[in-house]
Order: structure tokens, then C-alpha cells, then sequence
């Protein structure tokens, strides 16, 4: 696999146009995004921390925290196991075993996480679907 440089500054240059939207945005707004952004990354921490405690799990929040920012990561990437697995899974019961915790209830913890998802992503289409009905209305 051969590396471009063109590619990596073609990647650099639309990351900069990106971030250059921001430029005109007076500094207490960007602080504003940033508190936003931080207590939204606190709340997901919470939300791992009270779904692994229902499964039996006593990791701290710090540890938590780490584990889902390994697992968001790991999330991104195109990829998926045999047998149905995906990434999320596999990465959460690797990183879980290092704390000496079974693989059932790493997995048990993942399905969790998945079916939160699911519920927040059918409430979140379930209110769109609402808005655009009311709004043709």
C-alpha cells in the first residue's frame, strides 16, 4: 500500500476548509460549542457508567470513559466479523477482559449500548416523521 502524498494533502486541505468555517465565530460562541461538546462526551460517559453497573460491571468513570473513546474509534472503522460480530463488540470485550471481566457480560454490555442506540435513533426518526407530517399540515 503505497501512500500518497497528494491524497494526505488533498485530506489536510479539506480539513483546514472545514475548520475555517469556525474563523468568524466570536471566541465565547466557540466556547460555548466547546462546553457543549464536553458535557455531551460526559453524559455518553454516564450513560456507559449506569448501563454497565445493570450488568454487573464495576469499572470507574475514568475507566469508562477510555473504554468508550477506544470503542467510538474502533466504531468508525468499515469493518464486521464473521458470525455478526462487529467492531463494537469485539473491541468491548477485549478491552474488558484486560479488567478481568467475562466475556458474556462484555458482550451483554454491547448489546445494550446497541439496543440504546436503536431506541434513541427510532425516538429521534419518530420526531422527524411527527415534524415533516405537521409541517405539510
Amino acid at each position: 500500500m503505497s501512500i500518497s502524498w497528494k491524497s494526505i494533502l488533498q485530506k489536510i486541505t479539506k480539513f483546514l476548509f472545514a475548520v475555517s468555517t469556525f474563523s468568524h465565530f466570536p471566541p465565547w460562541e466557540l466556547l460555548v460549542i466547546a462546553f457543549i461538546a464536553i458535557v455531551y462526551q460526559l453524559i455518553g460517559i454516564g450513560s456507559y457508567f449506569f448501563l454497565a453497573r445493570a450488568v454487573g460491571i464495576e469499572l470507574t468513570y475514568i475507566e469508562l470513559g477510555w473504554i468508550r473513546s477506544i470503542v467510538l474509534l474502533a466504531a468508525i472503522l468499515p469493518l464486521s466479523f464473521a458470525g455478526g460480530l462487529g467492531i463494537r463488540e469485539v473491541t468491548l470485550v477485549a478491552l474488558m477482559a484486560t479488567y478481568g471481566i467475562q466475556v458474556e457480560t462484555a458482550l451483554a454490555f454491547s448489546l445494550l449500548l446497541f439496543v440504546r442506540g436503536l431506541i434513541l435513533g427510532l425516538i429521534g426518526g419518530v420526531i422527524e416523521f411527527v415534524q415533516t407530517l405537521l409541517e405539510k399540515q
